[in-house]
C-alpha cells in the first residue's frame, strides 16, 4: 500500500511507521498538490504490472474491495470505476452495457443513467499514457481522453452499502455519529438498536454545544456535540470526558458516560430526563422543597470531597484552580460588564469598584475550604430523574473553595 501525503505529512509518516499491518505501507509526499491524476503518476515506480486499486482518502465505505478487484480482472478494459446512486454527487453517465460514457453531462435520450463515482477505481498501467508528464492533473481528464481514443471504462455499480464523503467537517461528523450511535446503544443496553434511531434536538441552556436525545423504542441516550476540535490544547470536550469519568469513578451523582470521540467532539451519555431542580421546586410545597435540597446537598458533599481525591488539574480546559484571578476576571469583571453595564445599562466601570472587588477576592480566598467545585452548580444543572439526583455540565470543574457551589 502507498499513501499520498501533503498536509501534516510528517505526522502521518510517523503514524504509519508505527502501525503493525500484514502488508508494508509506504508514503509519498507531495510538496505541491498533484491532484487525483498527478498523484497516481507520482507513484508509477511503486506500480507493478498488476492493476492498481486507488481509493480517495476522504471516503469511508464498507464496499468489498475484493469484489471490485475481482470484477476488474474479469474484463479486458483498462479502468473499472465503482459507481452508485447518490443524489448529491450523481454526475457520471453510464450506458445500458455498464460503460462510462461521459462526466458531468446529461444522459443521452434516456439511454444512460447518471450515477456517482465512489472514489474507488482499479487502473491498468495504460492509464499513465493519458496523464501529462509532470505537474498537477485530474484523473477524470485522463478518462475523457481514453474514451475519446476509443477505450472503454467499465462501471461497477454497488447497492445496499455504506458510503460517506468525509471531506467536510459536517460529513465527517455524520460518519462518526452513524458509526458510534449503534455501538453506544449496545454498550449501554447490551444490544444494538432494533431499527433506525430517532434523533431529537434538546434545547441547550447557555451553551454553544448541541444536545440530542437518541431513542430506540423505550431506550434512550443523550448525545452532546462539542464540534470538531480546532487545536491541540485541552478543550471543553476533553474536560467533559476526563472530569465526568473521574466523578463517576468517585461515586459522584453524574450521568454515566457511555462512549466518546474527542476529535469529533461527540459524547454519548446516560439519559437523566428533562426535569431539573428549578422546575421541581416550582411544583412542590415547602416541606418537599427542603427535603429535595437536603438530598442535593448530601450528594454535593460527596462530589466536593471525593471529587477532589486524585483530581488532575491538567483535565481542566479553563483554569486549573479557582483563585484570586478567577474571582476578579471571571466573576467581578463579568458582573460589571454583563449585569451593571449590560442588563442595568449603568455607566459603571470595573475600576470604579476595583477596591471592593479586591477586598472580596481576599475574603474568598482567606476562608477557602479546598475541594472539587462544579463551578456552575445552579438549579438547571441539577436533574431529578426516577427519584435520583444527577449533576450535569461539570466540564468547568476545578479545585477551589467548596463554599462557592453551595452559595
Amino acid at each position: 500500500m502507498i499513501i499520498n501525503t501533503h498536509h501534516h505529512h510528517r505526522r502521518m509518516e510517523t503514524h504509519v511507521s508505527q502501525m503493525e499491518m500484514p502488508v508494508p505501507i509506504h508514503t509519498r509526499h507531495e510538496p505541491e498538490i498533484l491532484g487525483t491524476g498527478g498523484g497516481i503518476r507520482n507513484v508509477a515506480d511503486f506500480w507493478d504490472r498488476e492493476p492498481l486499486l486507488v481509493i480517495n482518502a476522504d471516503i469511508v465505505s464498507d464496499i468489498s474491495l475484493d469484489k471490485v478487484y475481482a470484477y476488474h480482472r474479469s474484463h479486458p478494459h483498462p479502468v473499472t470505476m465503482v459507481m452508485h446512486h447518490h443524489d448529491q454527487f450523481n454526475t457520471v453517465a453510464v450506458d445500458e452495457e455498464g460503460f462510462v460514457t461521459a462526466f458531468g453531462q446529461t444522459p443521452d435520450k434516456g439511454k444512460s443513467r447518471i450515477l456517482a463515482f465512489t472514489g474507488i477505481h482499479v487502473l491498468d498501467r495504460q492509464v499513465l499514457d493519458f496523464l501529462p508528464a509532470s505537474g498537477a492533473a485530474h484523473i477524470i481528464d485522463a478518462y475523457r481522453r481514453m474514451i475519446d481514443a476509443g477505450l472503454r471504462i467499465k462501471a461497477f455499480e454497488v447497492q445496499k452499502h455504506s458510503w460517506y464523503d468525509i471531506g467536510t467537517p459536517q460529513s465527517y461528523g455524520q460518519a462518526v455519529y452513524d458509526h458510534m450511535a449503534p455501538v453506544a446503544f449496545k454498550t449501554a443496553f447490551g444490544r444494538p438498536p432494533a431499527g433506525n434511531l430517532q434523533k431529537h434536538t434538546i434545547a441547550g441552556d447557555g451553551s454553544d454545544r448541541q444536545w440530542y436525545r437518541l431513542t430506540d423504542g423505550k431506550r434512550s441516550l443523550v448525545m452532546v456535540d462539542h464540534g470538531i476540535r480546532t487545536g491541540t490544547a485541552t478543550q471543553e470536550v476533553d474536560a467533559y470526558v476526563a472530569i465526568g469519568r473521574h466523578l463517576a469513578a468517585r461515586s459522584a451523582a453524574v450521568p454515566r458516560l457511555i462512549s466518546w470521540d474527542r476529535h469529533c467532539g461527540l459524547v454519548f451519555l446516560q439519559d437523566v430526563g428533562d426535569t431539573h431542580l428549578q422546575r421541581m421546586i416550582m411544583e412542590k410545597d415547602a416541606a418537599r422543597t427542603r427535603s429535595i435540597y437536603r438530598r442535593v446537598i448530601d450528594q454535593w458533599i460527596t462530589m466536593a470531597t471525593a471529587g477532589a481525591e486524585g483530581f488532575d488539574t491538567r483535565w481542566c480546559h479553563q483554569t486549573p484552580c479557582y483563585d484570586r484571578g478567577v474571582v476578579l476576571e471571571n466573576e467581578c469583571r463579568y458582573f460589571t460588564d454583563a449585569f451593571l453595564r449590560g442588563y442595568l445599562q449603568k455607566k459603571i466601570a470595573y475600576s470604579d469598584l476595583q477596591t471592593e472587588f479586591e477586598a472580596l477576592a481576599r475574603a474568598i480566598m482567606a476562608s477557602e475550604i479546598r475541594g472539587f467545585i462544579h463551578r456552575d452548580f445552579q438549579s438547571r444543572n441539577i436533574m431529578v430523574h426516577r427519584d435520583r439526583i444527577y449533576f450535569i455540565d461539570f466540564q468547568g470543574g476545578r479545585l477551589g473553595p467548596v463554599q462557592y457551589d453551595l452559595a
